[in-house]
C-alpha cells in the first residue's frame, strides 16, 4: 500500500513539475543579475517594438532577431522569448531554425501558448512526419484564440501533409550536384540555363551583393548571374 502511494505521489510530482518550466525575466530568478536583468528586458521590449511594426516586412522581424537573440544570450528557458524567435525565424523564411525554437518552447511549456502547438506541428512535417504533424496542426486550428491569419497558415500546411503523404508513396531518385565553387555559393543558386550552344550558363542566386537587400519572403533577393563555359 505504501508502495503504491509513493508511486501515485511521485507522479503527481513530476505533473507539476512539467506544468511549466519556463524561467521568466524576474529579480527573483536572477538576484545576483542585476544589470544584465535590465540589459535582457531592454532587449526584448526592443524586440517586441520592431515586430509590432505595422507592414508585415522581412526587415522588421530580422531586427527583432537581433534583439531578441541577445536576451536569448542571457536566459535561453523562457517559453515566451523562445517562441517569439520560432516566430521570426518563421516569418523571415527560416524554416529550420524557426522549429528548432518552437520545439525549446515546447519542451519548456507546451501548454503556455495555443501557438506551440503549430510550431510542434511544424518541425514534424520539416521531417516528413506527416501524421504527427497533423495531429498538431488540427489541434492548433480548433484552439480558442487563432486569427483568421493563422486559421489560412495551418489550413496549407495541413494540405501540404497530405499531399505530402501521397508524394512519399511514388518516390523517385534524383541527384543534385553541387558544380564548385566558381558556381555554386553557400545560399541559394537555382534555375540553371545554357544557351543554344552551352557557351554561356544562366543562374539564379540569392547571394550577398554589395548592400544586402530582402525580398518579401525574408531572404535576400534574386538576381540573375552568367558563366562562361568555353
Amino acid at each position: 500500500m505504501k508502495r503504491v502511494f509513493f508511486i501515485v505521489l511521485l507522479n503527481i510530482v513530476f505533473v507539476i513539475i512539467g506544468v511549466s518550466q519556463s524561467i521568466e525575466f524576474t529579480k527573483e530568478n536572477f538576484p545576483n543579475q542585476s544589470k544584465q536583468l535590465k540589459a535582457a528586458i531592454k532587449s526584448i521590449r526592443a524586440g517586441d517594438k520592431s515586430y509590432s511594426l505595422k507592414g508585415n516586412e522581412p526587415v522588421q522581424y530580422r531586427q527583432a532577431l537581433h534583439y531578441y537573440n541577445k536576451a536569448q544570450t542571457f536566459n535561453e528557458k523562457n517559453v515566451t522569448l523562445n517562441l517569439k524567435i520560432a516566430d521570426c525565424y518563421y516569418k523571415i523564411s527560416e524554416p529550420k531554425l524557426a522549429s528548432i525554437y518552437g520545439e525549446k518552447a515546447y519542451e519548456i511549456d507546451s501548454n503556455s501558448s495555443y501557438k506551440i502547438l503549430f510550431f510542434k506541428g511544424y518541425g514534424l512535417q520539416l521531417q516528413a512526419r506527416f501524421d504527427e504533424a497533423l495531429q498538431y496542426y488540427n489541434a492548433f486550428e480548433l484552439s480558442s484564440g487563432i486569427t483568421h491569419e493563422e486559421d489560412l497558415k495551418v489550413k496549407q500546411r495541413i494540405n501540404e501533409c497530405e499531399n505530402g503523404k501521397i508524394l512519399v508513396k511514388t518516390e523517385k531518385n534524383c541527384f543534385i550536384d553541387n558544380v564548385g565553387t566558381s558556381i555554386n555559393g553557400l545560399l541559394n543558386d537555382y534555375l540553371p540555363v545554357f544557351t543554344k550552344n552551352d557557351s554561356i550558363f544562366y543562374f539564379t542566386s540569392r547571394r550577398e551583393q554589395g548592400k544586402a537587400l530582402y525580398a518579401s519572403d525574408g531572404k535576400l533577393k534574386e538576381n540573375i548571374y552568367m558563366s562562361y563555359t568555353g
